[in-house]
């Protein structure tokens, strides 16, 4: 399978992939199988110094990875015809946490929703957001906004709150980046 991208978004991903120090794993082009297992293999290396911290990056991997499969505007269709999101994901550590870092194109007419979702995410308490989430599973399957659902999963499990931004590619696409902060201790 062959990926090519645009090339306003190769210079993106690499300007941002220039920035982020430490990187211990790094992808860019369609989220498929060989992802994960990098993510398994870096995920056994730091279970022994980290446990918790390593069964919480394999699941907030899981989710973001997802997002990234639905959500992302650039898609890479496959030889059997099926759309696979493409994005980028970096995971890196700093002293105190190991740092997921996600980013993919989204719609322009999606971004500013997004954004205000995870700010609202932000603000709620864990007891409240765990409120939220059960709402949200209680909506029916074809209501845009479940999405959120794995966006309150992802900061539940991290217990940390999300770190969002965009940047304007044109006028029909923003890059979204999302980080993710996971507690080594």
């Amino acid at each position: 399978m062959k990926y090519s991208t645009n090339k306003k978004h190769k210079k993106f991903y690499k300007d941002l992939e220039d920035k982020i120090i430490n990187t211990q794993v790094a992808y860019q082009g369609p989220i498929e199988n060989n992802v994960f297992l990098a993510i398994d293999k870096y995920s056994k290396v730091i279970r022994e110094k980290y446990p918790d911290a390593s069964r919480k990056l394999y699941k907030i991997f899981i989710e973001l990875t997802q997002n990234i499969v639905y959500y992302s505007s650039e898609k890479f269709i496959t030889p059997d015809d099926v759309k696979i999101g493409c994005g980028a994901i970096y995971i890196y550590s700093t002293d105190e946490h190991i740092v997921i870092t996600t980013a993919n194109p989204v719609f322009n007419t999606e971004i500013d929703n997004l954004i205000e979702r995870i700010n609202y995410i932000n603000s709620l308490e864990r007891p409240a957001l765990r409120e939220y989430k059960r709402k949200q599973r209680r909506k029916p399957s074809n209501i845009k906004g479940n999405a959120n659902i794995g966006l309150i999963q992802t900061t539940l499990t991290s217990a940390n709150p999300l770190k969002a931004d965009a940047h304007k590619i044109d006028d029909t696409n923003s890059f979204f980046i999302l980080n993710v902060f996971i507690d080594k201790q």
